[in-house]
Parts: structure tokens; sequence; C-alpha cells
């Protein structure tokens, strides 16, 4: 194995780890919106299980021991769940939303107490754990190697951009906005059209999702995707895994999803109508389609076919080794602040059968 390929157990979760301010939240939260994963917000679980502590009236200035085994219960035995509305994420406690409660000042300060007890934070990480898990693609399989590869992704800052920052006390938030939309877009390319006989050298890293989908596939003939693309593409599917199948997602290309929503608009019905009027989900058979900005549009002899990809996107695994790093340097001649971010990810399907490739998808 090479220096530069370290292996990590799959999994369904990426833990970003680093000191404390160094924008941790702000990243977690971009890539998880890009590659439309949950994020768990840790501190907030944590403070739903104090504020249910506060409620049952728990001394937490009291006897260290006792008070470790009754966080330790609390935690375990409450129902807590984060839930993203509206592009924003929600905190529940028993079915109630606790938003507002768990951000309070005071609550902030009791949260140590929790954080100290090691059998609580044991409970929790199992919490955790459960949570991430949840409802994870059938079968899964835990025990599937990855071997990371390093990439960096680079933004550069004009002085424009660094004034105006920093004189609205921006300037964090700026850096890490831009830092987490480079880092996301560049981790999509390759996840998607990563290919180890590229002559790219950034793609070349490993296979990715529309190279590795070969188990079952589906020839669309090179024509426009149609209802019978989509039936095609679901009856290859093979029925173990179709139990759940309004999870899937057929993802493909921006102009291949436009094609089948013309088409749908062409039936010259009401809703027909609302398909090219109204931005609404185009479906088949219940399962939508997705457009994915970086999957290729000029394959084929005609350089204007497409793919698309069958599965559920949580079978889609991405592992990121825990160590990222930054650097920075300045170009003084041009003004411009440079900022490289270097991490380490593999991508695998959780059960390669669970997924089909429809090939042959011409776009005009």
């Amino acid at each position: 194995m090479g220096g530069d390929e370290r292996p990590v157990e799959t999994v369904a979760a990426v833990a970003i780890d680093g000191p404390a301010g160094a924008g941790k939240s702000t990243v977690a939260k971009a890539l998880a919106r890009r590659l439309r994963w949950l994020y768990i917000d840790t501190g907030a679980m944590y403070r739903a299980v104090t504020l249910e502590a506060v409620r049952e009236g728990v001394d937490l200035e009291g006897d260290a021991n006792k008070l470790g085994r009754t966080l330790a219960r609390i935690t375990r035995q409450a129902e807590v769940d984060l839930r993203e509305e509206d592009g924003a994420l929600r905190v529940f406690l028993g079915g109630e939303d606790v938003t507002s409660e768990v951000r309070t000042p005071e609550l902030t300060r009791l949260v140590r107490h929790l954080a100290r007890s090691g059998p609580a934070r044991a409970e929790m990480v199992r919490k955790q754990q459960a949570l991430a898990s949840a409802d994870r693609a059938s079968p899964d399989l835990d025990k599937e190697e990855l071997n990371v590869k390093e990439f960096k992704a680079e933004v550069r800052l004009n002085q424009s951009v660094l004034e105006d920052s920093i004189e609205g006390g921006n300037l964090k938030a700026t850096v890490m906005k831009l830092l987490g939309d480079r880092v996301a877009l560049d981790m999509d390319e390759v996840i998607v059209q990563g290919d180890t006989t590229s002559g790219d050298a950034f793609l070349a890293k490993f296979d990715g999702i529309i190279k590795q989908a070969s188990v079952n596939t589906y020839d669309n003939g090179v024509n426009p995707p149609t209802r019978t693309t989509f039936k095609g593409m679901l009856k290859a599917m093979p029925n173990e895994f179709l139990r759940n199948k309004r999870r899937m997602r057929f993802f493909t290309s921006i102009d291949a999803e436009l094609e089948y929503r013309d088409q749908l608009a062409g039936r010259e019905t009401g809703k027909g109508d609302r398909y090219v009027e109204e931005d609404i989900p185009v479906a088949y058979g219940g399962v939508a389609l997705m457009d994915v900005p970086v999957f290729p549009e000029d394959l084929g002899s005609g350089s204007n076919e497409t793919v698309s990809i069958l599965t559920d996107p949580k079978n889609i695994s991405v592992g990121i080794w825990r160590k990222i790093t930054m650097q920075t340097d300045t170009d003084i001649s041009a003004g411009v602040l440079i900022i490289v971010v270097s991490l380490r990810f593999d991508c695998r399907f959780a059960e390669a059968r669970a997924t089909v490739k429809g090939t042959g998808i011409t776009i005009s």
C-alpha cells in the first residue's frame, strides 16, 4: 500500500476534528448541504440531553459518581432527533421542537457537566452512531475498506473581498463558506467522474460512482431519456433492493433531466404544463430524478451522451481521513491571499449490487 493510501472503515458519517473556533461546524454544514447528507450537530445533542436533565430536576452540581450514572441514564433514554427543515437544522426532544431552548446562555453554561461525564459521553456516542446509521442502505457493509487519496482545494481571495469582509465583520464566515464550497465542488467531481485510467491526474486518483456502477446496467440505445429509459433501469435493479424504492434516486446530468422534463410537459395536460412553468420534481415509478451539475454530458462517439445512476443516496459511502490541513500563502503583486485545504478521502458503494447504470442517454 502506497504512502498516500490509508485504510479506513466505510462510514455513512464523516467527522471533522479540530481546535475550537477553527470553523469545523461551518465546513461540516457546507459539506453536508452540498452532499445532501444529514448534518449531526453533536453540540445540539448535548444541549438537548442537558435540557432533559434540567426538566427532570437533576442537581448538576451534585455528587460526581451519582451524577454520572444519572446523566448516563438520561442520555440513553432521551429521544433526541435532528431534522433539516427549510434549510435549517431543528432539534427535537421527545418529539418537541426545542431548537430555541437549547441555545440559551443558561443551558450553555450547564452543558459542561454532561460533557465531563464519561458514562454519559459513552451513551452519547452510541446515540450519535445510531442517528448517523438510521435508514442506511440495506444491506450494510460496515467492514468495507476505503483507500483514501490526497486532494487539495484552493481558494484565492483578492484584496477587495478581504477588505469588504473585514469591514463587515464577516471575514471568517466568508473564508469558511468559500472553502466549504470549493472542497464540496472538487469532491463532487471526483466522486462522480473519477476514473483511474483518466489522463486528468485529479480524476485518476480513484474510480468514481459512474465507473464503479458496473454490476447492473441498462443500454438506452443512444436515445433521449424517456419513461422507457427509467423503466428499464428499475427492471434491471434486483428485486431485493426495491423494497424501499422511494428512497432511491435517478442521478443524471442537468440537460438529461431537462430533456425528460420537456417530454413530460409535452403530454398536454395541466400537470404537464407545470413541469415547464414551475420547478417541481420529476420522477418515474415513484423514484425522483436528481440532476447533478458534475455529471458529464460529452460521452459517446457523438460527444452528446450522458449516463444515469439508480441507487439509494445512502448507498454512496464516502470516507474522509480525519486529518484536514490548511495552508496559506500570499501573492503580493496580485494582492491575493491563497488558502489551500488538503484532505484525504475515498468513495465506494456500500452495496455495488444495489445500483443500476443507464448508458447511451443522449441530450440535444
